[in-house]
């Protein structure tokens, strides 16, 4: 079996490594030569051209999708699959985008279940803390009875528990579902969070109170909801739904942020920010929460500085902020980790 992994993000390189360790024949395609030549020195087998891997009997999709799915679409209009390809879309999608994309195909003379077959398998890894892409349960939808079967025999050869849906729109609400399930009660959280905070009370002690309830789990709270998929995918899915509750849960969000910034400013001025990766663990700060708390500290006039051993402190001069090197904390009003302030 040839298989090609399209988008070598960090899903899609995670993608190409496991499957590599499984199948004899694997390629990756990506169109940033920087990211395909570093992933080369790596020993990954990868491209930019989307022709070397045109007789692939498998194509799985990890590419950022763009706002409007205008990148899944460019990809497909690009690809020429030879009869009984089978195209998986692991990249997280609004609902509709697979039977639009069974359309393209049909427009340009292919038969979904017959001469192609499309399947939406959303991914669920979890980078910097999920060690494989298959060893989660995987939910499969397929345009048609046949795709779906496609579908689940080609993820099952791979030793993947799979969850078949009958609709395919299914198979794209539930990835949107999952992660804005965790948007809301992260929210629901940093609402009571803001409340500990301007009461005088022990948002910790709280949660500690609170989950000694076996079936009740409070989420911690962050610097506010961070990282490229969360706050995009609950977009995605008020496209589908547009549910007050979701609406709510961004605007408690965005107040959260608010208030935590003017919780600071209204205690000091000299401040150190422990830990900016998007999310704890995580050397990523790109759409990290903590680094725009900083650089909106430092625009209204407080001293700030950056420590996270995980983070390359060059990223963080980067970013326009200054990185602490020593553990020394005696010199600063406020210390902030992870949402949580603490005062000197």
């Amino acid at each position: 079996m040839y298989c090609a992994v399209i988008g070598l993000g960090n899903i899609g390189s995670a993608v190409y490594n496991d499957l590599a360790q499984i199948l004899p024949n694997v390629i990756g395609v990506d169109i940033s030569e920087q990211r395909v030549a570093y992933l080369q020195q790596k020993g990954v087998r990868a491209t930019t051209e989307l022709s070397a891997c045109a007789a692939a009997d498998v194509f799985i999709i990890c590419a950022s999708t763009g706002a409007k799915m205008e990148n899944i679409y460019s990809i497909a209009a690009s690809l020429s699959p030879k009869s009984g390809a089978l195209i998986c879309v692991e990249s997280t999608l609004l609902v509709n985008t697979m039977n639009s994309l069974a359309q393209h195909f049909i427009n340009r003379g292919y038969i979904p279940g017959e001469n192609i077959h499309l399947v939406h398998a959303p991914h669920r890894i979890m980078i910097g803390h999920d060690l494989s892409t298959i060893a989660m349960p995987r939910v499969v939808g397929g345009i048609t009875e046949r795709c779906l079967q496609m579908g689940v025999e080609f993820y099952t050869q791979l030793g993947t528990c799979v969850v078949p849906v009958p609709d395919i729109c299914l198979a794209e609400l539930s990835k949107l579902v999952e992660n804005s399930l965790r948007y809301v009660e992260v929210a629901f959280a940093e609402a009571l969070a803001s409340y500990c905070a301007a009461n005088n009370l022990d948002f910790h002690l709280l949660r500690q109170a609170v989950n000694s309830k076996g079936n009740v789990h409070l989420k911690n709270v962050d610097y506010g909801i961070g990282g490229e998929c969360l706050p995009k995918d609950i977009l995605f899915l008020q496209a589908a739904c547009p549910a007050p509750i979701l609406m709510g849960a961004q605007a408690t969000d965005e107040q959260y942020r608010d208030d935590l910034r003017q919780h600071i400013l209204s205690k000091g001025r000299r401040v150190l920010i422990r830990g900016v990766g998007y999310k704890p663990g995580s050397s990523d700060i790109s759409h990290s929460h903590a680094i725009n708390l900083a650089l909106a500290l430092r625009q209204a006039g407080c001293e700030v500085s950056v420590c996270d051993p995980l983070v390359n402190p060059l990223d963080i001069l980067q970013a326009g902020l200054t990185p602490a090197y020593q553990s020394d904390t005696s010199e600063y009003d406020i210390i902030v980790e992870r949402g949580h302030i603490h005062y000197q």
